[in-house]
């Protein structure tokens, strides 16, 4: 049985620091950094015919991690994920090589990685839409969002503003289209972030909004499943087995992407 309930009225804290994945059970937020386009797509959607909206609130049950390793424009590898939480370490497959470690840190201490190369951890906040375009959801259906970039960092800073991320924080995703200048000197358009904690006279009623159509034991299930898929290979430093990684919004069929249009 979910425990989200108790775990939403003690406010707890929630950490913000592989083999065929299970199907997520809900939509996956898209946004694309060159087009200021934020947007919402089904499992097994087509990526143009996406939902376009202008924000999407959402509530955090919890979140993973990976590492994503680039290397120029050609070559781009994503790790094994790790329920926050828990003590797998990363695995990362890069031309037929396997490398496993705990950290970011250790991970490049084992790689290192040359010029052109680079290794960066992105966060996915497993959680709920509240609401979108303003208007409140009548029922909360779960969402998948990865946090990387510039983005994560606007983010970060806004979720420390109100003293970190927890069970009540409402996080509210904007698509203004402003401008931010990167380190290349190109201009790439980013998020805007809105994060408040709900006032106590609405957490009743959340609690009751967010459970009654079975959506949290839907995520403790996902949750569960994931913790057991990325737990259940490991491969040594150097070895040269791959590790299959399927989309998991795609019950382990492969789409094919642009990377800049999904977070993957």
């Amino acid at each position: 049985m979910d425990n989200y309930k108790e775990r939403f009225n003690n406010n707890d804290a929630i950490e913000t620091s592989a083999s065929s994945l299970p199907a997520f059970p809900g939509r996956m937020i898209m946004y694309n950094n060159n087009t200021g386009t934020l947007g919402l797509v089904l499992q097994g959607q087509d990526v143009g015919s996406a939902q376009e909206v202008h924000s999407i609130k959402l509530a955090v049950d919890f979140t993973m991690t990976r590492l994503k390793y680039r290397q120029g424009q050609e070559v781009s590898e994503n790790s094994s994920y790790v329920v926050t939480g828990e003590k797998n370490p990363f695995r990362l497959n890069v031309l037929n090589k396997t490398y496993v470690a705990k950290t970011k840190r250790e991970m490049l201490e084992q790689m290192q990685l040359n010029s052109g190369e680079t290794l960066a951890q992105e966060v996915i906040y497993v959680g709920y839409i509240v609401a979108i375009d303003g208007k409140p959801c009548s029922v909360a259906e779960p969402v998948w969002y990865v946090s990387r970039g510039i983005n994560a960092y606007r983010l970060n800073d806004e979720l420390q503003a109100i003293g970190g991320l927890t069970m009540q924080t409402m996080i509210n995703l904007i698509a203004n289209k402003e401008k931010y200048k990167n380190n290349n000197g190109g201009t790439n358009l980013v998020l805007s972030f809105e994060t408040n904690n709900l006032d106590e006279s609405k957490k009743d009623g959340f609690v009751e909004w967010v459970t009654k159509d079975g959506s949290t034991q839907k995520v403790a299930e996902y949750k569960e499943a994931m913790i057991k898929a990325t737990t259940s290979y490991e491969a040594p430093v150097g070895g040269d087995e791959q590790v299959a990684e399927s989309n998991p919004f795609m019950g382990g069929q492969e789409v094919e992407i642009e990377d800049d249009d999904l977070p993957f």
